[in-house]
């Protein structure tokens, strides 16, 4: 009795300590220091095309008696010069894949297995807002795309999977109260494997050349909002990334730190 009181100890004190971490915001400084006013950027993300869809997913997303399969893109900054992550982690939304998805018809392969290339459509107002004063030039925004198995009601997440990811250069040369509803988008190349590839070959195009995924593609924009400066930098932390619904789990670590070390003052790992 008293062993399973000690375990049941044990088990407590570790739910409290994850919990208590799973409600901490992880913003990891920049490694570098910058200049200047903070700047207020906001980045939003239009249609994703021809991503590899494994094809037991799509199995999955048409047996909606049994499942939900959900579409969530999440975004990290990454310091070119010191290849570490920093800033947080956002999650967008998570979109329903059988409402989103326009079916090719063209297979392929994911991972080994079969896939159809698919057209997510993510609407209107899909991104983020965060506040910098570091020059653009001097990061990128690492971009996954993931899927989300759930069980028809949305109360059992029982598998999720990392399906193509991308670099996303910001420009910002146009401020969002100057933006138009037909402004076009920049584009980037969807890649296979995982974000964490920045950690060993930067973001320099020719190192990730080999990681491409024929014609598949996201569409997106990136504005100076200089109406949210002040207001930005009085709410959040630097490079804090900020928008939509804020999932509050131990999914939002920042990929490329060791786990243990996001609760003292984490630091980003630098190869």
């Amino acid at each position: 009795m008293s062993q399973k009181k000690d375990t049941d100890a044990v088990g407590d004190a570790l739910t409290t300590r994850w919990g208590k971490l799973a409600r901490t915001p992880k913003v990891v400084p920049a490694p570098e220091a910058g200049s200047g006013a903070p700047q207020a950027y906001h980045v939003r993300f239009a249609d994703l095309k021809q991503v590899s869809v494994p094809k037991f997913l799509l199995a999955k997303a048409d047996d909606v008696a049994k499942f939900k399969v959900r579409v969530v893109v999440s975004a990290t900054l990454f310091h070119t010069k010191s290849k570490s992550f920093f800033g947080s982690t956002w999650t967008g939304k998570g979109l329903d894949l059988k409402a989103i998805a326009k079916r090719s018809g063209v297979g392929g392969k994911w991972n080994g297995v079969d896939a159809e290339a698919c057209d997510l459509d993510l609407g209107a107002d899909y991104g983020f807002l965060f506040h910098s004063t570091l020059p653009l030039d001097a990061f990128v925004v690492s971009v996954e795309v993931q899927l989300a198995v759930m069980n028809a009601t949305e109360t059992i997440r029982g598998e999720e999977y990392g399906v193509q990811w991308a670099v996303l250069t910001l420009k910002a040369a146009k401020d969002v109260a100057a933006a138009v509803a037909s402004e076009p988008c920049e584009t980037a190349a969807l890649l296979a494997g995982s974000p964490r590839l920045l950690l060993f070959v930067g973001a320099d195009a020719a190192g990730l050349e080999k990681a491409k995924v024929k014609d598949a593609k996201m569409g997106y924009v990136s504005y100076r909002h200089a109406a949210m400066d002040e207001v930005a930098a009085a709410t959040l932390d630097a490079h804090q990334l900020w928008g939509g619904p804020e999932r509050d789990s131990l999914g939002a670590a920042v990929p490329g730190l060791d786990q243990e070390s996001l609760g003292s003052g984490a630091v980003a790992r630098t190869l």
